[in-house]
């Protein structure tokens, strides 16, 4: 079952231009970013890149320094979750909202 974005490509790229995120961790051949946004509601950001040994040599990661979700470009991710806060929904309170799936 495919699953429903509640936004577009759009939204999510004038919501979040700001947004920044941070690396979390690296798992077969893929690095995994995450960031926190509050806007009217506060949202979680899980961005991840590569997915094979030839992606992760063309990208420098570096674990101090965050990357600006806005300036790299949705479309530079080959996976990309947007999970909104929601206080009803235990035990992770989160509930996705968009999901992206690129390259």
């Amino acid at each position: 079952m495919k699953f429903q974005n509640q936004m577009t490509d759009d939204e999510v790229k004038f919501l979040f231009k700001d947004a920044h995120i941070t690396f979390d961790h690296y798992y077969k051949y893929m690095f995994t970013f995450i960031g926190h946004e509050t806007l009217s509601h506060r949202y979680k950001i899980i961005a991840q890149y590569g997915g094979n040994h030839d992606d992760i040599y063309k990208f420098e990661v570096d674990i101090h320094e965050p990357l600006s979700f806005g300036k790299f470009g949705l479309e530079s991710f080959s996976f990309v979750e947007i999970y909104k806060y929601d206080d009803m929904n235990p035990p992770t309170f989160y509930t996705k909202v968009y999901e992206y799936i690129g390259w």
